[in-house]
């Protein structure tokens, strides 16, 4: 039976000596349980994609190609896609999770604080939470095995 895996890939960030993406993704998952909330709210749309791409696959093996093992893929690319903009459009903070937003998005947000990648404040003058570099978004990945 095919498994839905969401996750990142393995970088390192560079000046933190030795932490990964794994290493942050592990961290905001245990404390936050962001991929979690992720799945619960957008299990319908996941299951549509999961749908539509198996569709896709049948309807070509049924039309004479060769079963392609990447039955999936095209799933997994939209899921990914939904996950990073899970994070860029702020869905966490309108959850009411505890400590979300986190502190450094509300440092951002005051000018308290900001990361190299928010040098001025944003329009809205909100910040969001869990990207400051934007690696553990953008390595943000979906696969099935």
């Amino acid at each position: 039976m095919p498994i839905l895996h969401l996750g990142v890939v393995d970088l390192p960030y560079v000046g933190r000596s030795g932490v990964t993406t794994a290493d942050v993704a592990g961290w905001l998952e245990n404390k936050y349980h962001i991929l979690e909330h992720f799945m619960e709210i957008h299990h319908e749309e996941i299951a549509a994609d999961l749908e539509s791409s198996l569709s896709g696959a049948l309807e070509s093996v049924i039309a004479g190609a060769p079963l392609d093992a990447e039955a999936f893929a095209s799933a997994a690319s939209s899921i990914e896609d939904r996950m990073k903009s899970f994070i860029a459009e702020g869905e966490m903070e309108s959850l009411g999770y505890p400590g979300v937003p986190t502190q450094a998005s509300i440092d951002r947000a005051s000018g308290k604080k900001r990361s190299a990648r928010f040098k001025r404040r944003r329009a809205t003058g909100k910040s969001v939470s869990f990207v400051d570099s934007g690696l553990y978004q953008s390595s943000l990945k979906a696969w099935v095995e």
